[in-house]
């Protein structure tokens, strides 16, 4: 899984992605995704929200346009396509939450069947910026609850459809998104939220082969923290999180189960310098190079934050005009090949087949 992030239907006011603005600067979706594809890229997260999709779009079309069939623009999709719908609060509510989403994704599901085997879900985004931890508390939903309430009724509907998650609780150690950490004296040492008795519970599931980490890992550029961002410092907490859980794995009942790992967000500017060093590092990590080998297996799949220039902190793998390609990133995750173990394997048209 190579990704790219593409927002726009978390915000009501728009329902629609960013960038198809009648303005001329813009495009039309399809040559966006034909872009988008042309890149190397096979996967693109759409994060939305509940209340978006119930708005439905109100972007303005004019009759002078013509649009494109419902089938044209599915032909025209690149697989993989997956979303976050936690956007906004309505995660508190979660007996009107998960209804919708069961109720969205039996839509999904009956009216294309043919997503199956190229949707992934990720379940929610980031909700530590909501204080939410893997521990309900009196005021806030647990996020082990959100999950083991959640999947078996998703699983109910579709057994073929990955489940992407992410942890929680854990911002002492690592980065909002990550959060997975089970051994004992690392959550003592850094007091950190308990993801013990969730993957406990998920043992037991039906649906545990389903499950797939999302760990989110960014730089000081966007999360303000300079401490654990290069060298055995970032390897170490990445391992403790999630990359121990692909070897090793947990282990419950007698029984350990390996996880498979895909980086859920990663994006930087490329333009800090502390955040260059993690780059490096932790490419090295995925690729299992030199001191950063052992303790966890490759790590092949990621989603890059983000195609829209309006991010604030990471900018976009496109320009202010929503055309020119942001070429020092497309280098970055290239590297000096995309079979080289310098970059993160992207492989753009112009490297052949």
């Amino acid at each position: 899984m190579h990704g790219i992030a593409w927002y726009g239907f978390g915000n009501p006011d728009l329902a629609m992605v960013e960038g198809l603005q009648s303005n001329g600067d813009s495009e039309d979706f399809a040559t966006v995704v034909f872009r988008m594809k042309a890149l190397g890229f096979n996967t693109i997260k759409l994060p939305f929200s509940f209340t978006t999709l119930n708005a439905g779009s109100k972007r303005p079309f004019y009759d002078g346009c013509n649009l494109a069939s419902r089938d044209t623009l599915r032909n025209g999709l690149t697989e993989g396509g997956k979303g976050n719908p936690s956007s906004n609060r309505e995660i508190f509510d979660q007996t009107s939450w998960q209804n919708n989403y069961v109720s969205f994704f039996g839509k999904l599901i009956s009216t294309y069947p043919s997503v199956v085997g190229k949707l992934v879900i990720d379940i929610a985004n980031e909700v530590d910026g909501y204080g939410i931890r893997w521990e309900a508390s009196s005021v806030k939903p647990g996020l082990q609850d959100i999950y083991l309430n959640l999947l078996p009724r998703l699983f109910a509907i579709s057994k073929g459809v990955p489940f992407m998650i992410q942890g929680a609780g854990q911002a002492n150690l690592v980065n909002w998104g990550d959060g997975f950490v089970t051994e004992p004296a690392t959550i003592a040492q850094y007091h950190l939220s308990d993801a013990n008795p969730f993957f406990t519970a998920l043992m037991r599931t039906a649906y545990v082969n389903q499950v797939v980490l999302g760990p989110h890992v960014y730089g000081p550029s966007v999360t303000m923290v300079t401490t654990r961002i290069s060298g055995a410092d970032l390897w170490n907490r990445m391992t403790v999180s999630f990359g121990s859980k692909t070897t090793a794995g947990f282990c419950s009942g007698g029984t350990c189960k390996q996880f498979p790992v895909v980086l859920g967000e990663y994006g930087t500017s490329f333009k800090n310098d502390l955040d260059l060093r993690l780059h490096t590092d932790l490419v090295a990590y995925m690729h299992n190079q030199g001191a950063a080998a052992g303790g966890h297996t490759n790590i092949n799949g990621w989603i890059f934050w983000a195609w829209n220039p309006s991010s604030s902190d990471t900018g976009g793998l496109v320009a202010s005009n929503w055309l020119d390609i942001q070429w020092n990133k497309v280098d970055k995750l290239v590297g000096s090949d995309p079979s080289a173990p310098d970059g993160m394997n992207l492989k753009p048209w112009f490297y052949g087949p």
